[in-house]
């Protein structure tokens, strides 16, 4: 099933009521379908600069300024100016692919809200055990670890001793 768009049949109707001929509302579509494509839906900006989306949908780039003017016009895309470049956003309503009202119908049809009840409620004893059986197991990684660690000491200050180089271990304190 496909998904209605608002801001995409908005932006169709602002395109339809321009002088724009049907072949250039058609390239305006598709260079907004493909920065739709490329976008960061953090920023709101797209990841592609104008040239490689005219390289995408086969427009030469001499033919994109205006085109983008149009989808700025019509409010489809913001062209900011960035250092030496111009990036493409999107407003944050092109985002938006339903109103809230249908936001929350869909929601509340897909999950209807489910109690589960507990088979035992837990006591207080039964957290203490727990916490205790915790700090039990807890304390012996801590003992393993450190006879691992003195074990391994042990060993390198042995190669140490035994290697022909000049190289001494300092003691730990």
């Amino acid at each position: 099933m496909v998904e209605h768009d608002p801001f995409l049949d908005l932006i169709v109707a602002r395109l339809r009521a321009t002088n724009a001929s049907l072949a250039e509302r058609t390239i305006a579509l598709a260079v907004l379908q493909q920065v739709r494509r490329w976008l960061d839906f953090e920023t709101l900006i797209c990841t592609k600069s104008g040239t490689e989306i005219a390289r995408e949908i086969g427009v030469q780039k001499e033919n994109l300024p205006p085109v983008m003017a149009r989808l700025e016009q019509v409010g489809a895309i913001r062209r900011e100016k960035m250092g030496r470049y111009k990036i493409i956003a999107l407003p944050p309503e092109s985002i938006l692919r339903r109103t809230a009202l249908e936001n929350s119908e869909a929601a509340s049809e897909r999950f209807e809200p489910t109690l589960i009840p507990l088979t035992t409620p837990m006591t207080k004893a039964d957290f203490s055990i727990g916490i205790e059986n915790l700090k039990g197991e807890t304390g012996q990684l801590v003992k393993d670890m450190k006879s691992k660690t003195g074990t391994m000491r042990a060993k390198v200050k042995n190669a140490f001793d035994k290697s022909p180089l000049p190289l001494r271990l300092k003691e730990a304190d």
